[in-house]
């Protein structure tokens, strides 16, 4: 019986794939899968009877399979696929009942020095056991019973924080201060940065008619109450209201680390706070872009697309509403990014299909890309450009090997060296193809290397530009250059191939076009560090501003934005009534 192995394996490279018009009624996914799943299909009925010519993967298919059986492998072909990352079921942050009685206990006094030591000194936080209670101590006893919801990290620096410092923040000892009213109207602004004003919504307490008692108990619920509300709005500001990792395994963003406690502290000081609070949202000309932006479809309604010339871009057309609601998604997204992105950066935007180099006050060079398909998707995170290398072995992922080659390895098992590949060992010495035991591979219990050898046939081309990482993607050349005059150009395995890959290594590298050209006329394989410290983002935003600075729309090519919908549609619910 034959067993079925499914093992999870890093998203591959170079694809070859063929794409006909999109249906009305599918979706972008369901699309993509079908029209790939046809080529697919068509490429193997067109392989049979092909001559034995080499050809790469990336460009005509891997070429013909031989009958000669004395070079097939034993035994039955295992079932075995190496699987892609998927979408998970998302799992929002809960808020956390916090007691408001306990909350604000002040920390115990310190036990009294040794005879002949000097004891420390007293902050004025400790009573003695015959002092009557302060009215923070009262107004905490009185509200025995009472709590707030809040999310679990703001609960521990809120009750750090009024455990240290028993007294009232937002208050000018008769009721609500102006610095809390300063505070209030940032919250229930926070709409205009793309954030949900309900999540951070506080009442102003009715003082009117309360006895002394009675009125400081008011105050300091709102106190606590406003402390939660303002801090959860600098963790959302900052990092976002949704945990991207959560969303996908295509999702590689660890959330940021906010210090609370250091907010606490800032927003307690003589400070603007409204000004402090809203800077604590990205500091970059996109969100500044994406924010008048929404200001301006809420108001005015769409405004006309921006004229694309050629054939570059994709076409896409949305309503009102649907822009509103990728614009709070970018947004949301790039809080998940640096606050800043640096004076110089290379940034993908997966749904344009595009990359665009930034350095500085110079003009952006942009080009088009080719990035993964929709069941392997390139990955969304952040890295830094570490080299170039000239003339690039490909080294075949498992992915593919296992996916796609070894129906061919056991239909001849020289496929690999009658095309012009080389499959190394263990020791990194060249073997043949057919003494491998693929079915051994297949199920992770052998271990060998296949790469393709450099030249102008070679998936990677000529050029690869690598910032290592654990997915296995990298920027790279490719011989398949008319890919780049299709609109739709999610066609690879995942990475991400360069409509002029010589143009970027030499913005990368500081260098001419015709240095770069130099290197590669070399024929030698050789890797050049880039010295500049260059992060690359490897985004996705179905609404961006293009370098001049006006916001463009995009086909939500994997589906993310469905499920990121999700995500803050759980995020809210789990938020109501905090």
């Amino acid at each position: 019986m034959r067993s079925t192995i499914r093992i999870l394996a890093l998203t591959s490279c170079a694809a070859v794939m063929s794409l006909g018009a999109a249906r009305a009624q599918e979706t972008p996914m369901q699309f993509w899968h079908q029209e790939w799943s046809r080529e697919r299909h068509a490429s193997v009925q067109q392989d049979y009877g092909r001559d034995h010519a080499p050809r790469w993967f990336g460009g005509d298919g891997y070429g013909s399979m031989g009958e000669q059986d004395n070079r097939r492998p034993r035994g039955p072909m295992p079932q075995v696929h190496v699987s892609n990352p998927t979408f998970y079921d998302y799992k929002p942050d809960a808020l956390k009942p916090v007691s408001l009685d306990k909350l604000c206990t002040p920390p115990a006094p310190a036990q009294p020095p040794v005879a002949g030591t000097a004891g420390p000194e007293t902050t004025g936080a400790a009573v003695a056991d015959d002092q009557a209670p302060s009215s923070f101590a009262q107004a905490c006893a009185s509200l025995a019973g009472a709590s707030l919801r809040m999310l679990p990290e703001v609960s521990r620096a809120v009750a750090a924080w009024y455990g240290a410092h028993p007294a009232l923040v937002w208050s000018d000892g008769n009721g609500v201060s102006a610095k809390a009213l300063a505070a209030i109207a940032v919250l229930n602004a926070s709409g205009v940065v793309g954030l949900d004003p309900a999540d951070y919504r506080v009442e102003t307490p009715n003082l009117d008619g309360l006895d002394d008692q009675a009125r400081q108990a008011a105050l300091l619920r709102f106190d606590v109450a406003l402390s939660a509300k303002a801090l959860t709005y600098v963790l959302d500001a900052q990092r976002g209201r949704v945990d991207p990792d959560r969303i996908s395994g295509y999702h590689d963003l660890p959330r940021k680390t906010v210090d609370l406690a250091a907010a606490m502290s800032t927003m307690t000081g003589d400070g603007d706070v409204a000004h402090w609070l809203q800077a604590q949202n990205p500091d970059n000309a996109q969100f500044k872009a994406l924010v008048a932006e929404l200001a301006r479809l809420r108001a005015d309604g769409p405004a006309p697309e921006p004229r694309h010339s050629g054939k570059s871009r994709h076409k896409h057309r949305d309503s009102a509403a649907d822009k509103i609601a990728k614009v709070e998604m970018s947004l949301e997204r790039l809080r998940w990014l640096p606050q800043q992105f640096g004076d110089r950066y290379v940034f993908l935007n997966q749904p344009a299909f595009e990359v665009t180099y930034f350095n500085g006050n110079d003009k952006p060079l942009s080009m088009r890309a080719v990035v993964g398909r929709p069941d392997a998707q390139t990955y969304f995170f952040v890295d830094h450009i570490k080299d170039v290398q000239y003339n690039p072995y490909w080294n075949v992922p498992r992915s593919i090997v296992v996916n796609e080659m070894l129906p061919k390895l056991y239909r001849d098992g020289s496929y690999l060296d009658d095309h012009g590949y080389e499959v190394l060992n263990q020791r990194g010495r060249q073997i043949a193809s057919n003494s491998v035991d693929w079915a051994a591979f297949a199920k992770n219990a052998a271990s060998v290397e296949v790469r393709q050898p450099p030249g102008r046939r070679n998936a990677l081309g000529l050029v690869k530009i690598e910032f290592p990482n654990k997915h296995a993607i990298y920027m790279h050349d490719t011989p398949e250059k008319s890919f780049f005059t299709r609109d739709m150009r999610a066609l690879s395995h995942g990475c991400v191939r360069l409509q002029h890959p010589k143009e970027m290594a030499a913005a990368l590298l500081g260098k001419s076009v015709g240095y770069v050209e130099k290197q590669i006329a070399r024929g030698e394989n050789a890797s050049e560090r880039v010295g500049a410290d260059i992060p690359v983002y490897l985004a996705y935003f179905t609404a961006w501003p293009d370098p001049d600075g006006a916001v463009r729309y995009y086909g939500d090519v994997y589906d993310r934005d469905a499920h990121l919908k999700t995500a803050l549609e759980k995020t809210e619910a789990a938020r109501k009534d905090g």
